[in-house]
């Protein structure tokens, strides 16, 4: 009877934990930063996803709160989408650390933000419980090679430097609410 109560005390803690958890992800959905347009804030459960090509490329993560959002987003002259796009990885068991992952290319893709370390067999940052960011370079293009936000003044100043900036200091105020603090490392 004693086992089967500190069974059932364990688990309603687990509960509330999650319950919290779940609670300061929507929380994110409103976090009133000037100029941030919020695309996404939830909780993903814990499960596998395709990281790559051939055989490993499933990569197990755990719960965590996706967000996503942009920060000044415009339309371009040409039609294009332009604005700092971010996706920060919040884990449940986070480690107090942070992880910032770079593009590639002219960026233009906001890809997941899973920490991967390429061709190495470590899991991802994410899974070893590392808050993990990512930023599309200021631009939403259909490829890494489209060179079309360069036409735009501030398109190519928010490549160029400010995105790596307004990314991190945006991550990091979305860690410290999130969390109650901010990242160690």
């Amino acid at each position: 009877l004693i086992g089967l109560a500190v069974l059932l005390s364990v688990a309603a803690k687990g509960m509330a934990a999650t319950a919290d958890f779940a609670a300061r992800c929507a929380a994110l959905q409103t976090p009133e930063i000037s100029g941030l347009t919020v695309e996404k804030a939830t909780v993903v459960p814990a499960g596998k996803v395709k990281a790559g090509v051939g055989p490993g490329a499933e990569v197990a993560l755990p719960t965590h709160c996706l967000f996503r959002g942009t920060l000044g987003a415009r339309t371009g002259d040409q039609g294009q989408h332009l604005g700092i796009g971010i996706e920060l990885r919040l884990p449940l068991q986070w480690n107090g650390r942070f992880l910032f992952q770079g593009g590639g290319g002219l960026d233009g893709v906001l890809g997941p933000s899973y920490g991967l370390v390429s061709g190495a067999h470590f899991p991802p940052a994410l899974a070893r419980g590392y808050a993990v960011v990512a930023t599309d370079g200021g631009h939403r293009s259909a490829s890494m090679i489209d060179p079309h936000f360069a036409l735009d003044q501030q398109g190519r100043i928010d490549y160029a430097y400010n995105a790596l900036d307004k990314t991190t200091v945006l991550a990091k105020q979305l860690i410290n609410r999130f969390y109650g603090t901010g990242p160690s490392r």
